[in-house]
């Protein structure tokens, strides 16, 4: 979703194989996303979740984004029940700490090859 004349883009949901979650993946994903949206020249990038999803919530806030709160009843589920949207940001003044964050994360993995795990049952 883009605003061009607002500056304002929001990051859509990424999948990924449960068996990267907590690796390198989405720190690479996302540098490489907010990266183009920051040198495109908008001011904010928007991030949500569900929520009631904390691994999504957490997995936001890692890579340096600021909690801005909630909207309620923001989106229906396809079981017709609706959800609430955790909203989350980075200011384009934002974004050089966030992107030397994700920066230094991408650096400790020393381009290592992601192995990939066993999912919890």
């Amino acid at each position: 979703e883009l605003d061009v004349r607002r500056e304002r883009a929001h990051l859509g949901w990424t999948a990924y194989d449960p068996r990267v979650w907590g690796t390198v993946v989405n720190a690479e994903a996302k540098r490489l996303l907010l990266g183009l949206a920051f040198d495109s020249g908008f001011g904010r990038v928007k991030l949500q979740a569900d929520a009631r999803n904390a691994h999504s919530r957490a997995a936001i806030l890692k890579l340096g984004a600021t909690f801005e709160g909630v909207c309620r009843r923001d989106q229906r589920r396809a079981d017709g029940t609706w959800r609430d949207a955790a909203i989350h940001s980075i200011l384009a003044d934002e974004w050089p700490a966030v992107r030397a964050g994700l920066d230094a994360r991408i650096a400790a993995h020393e381009g290592r090859p992601v192995l990939f795990r066993t999912p919890a049952a």
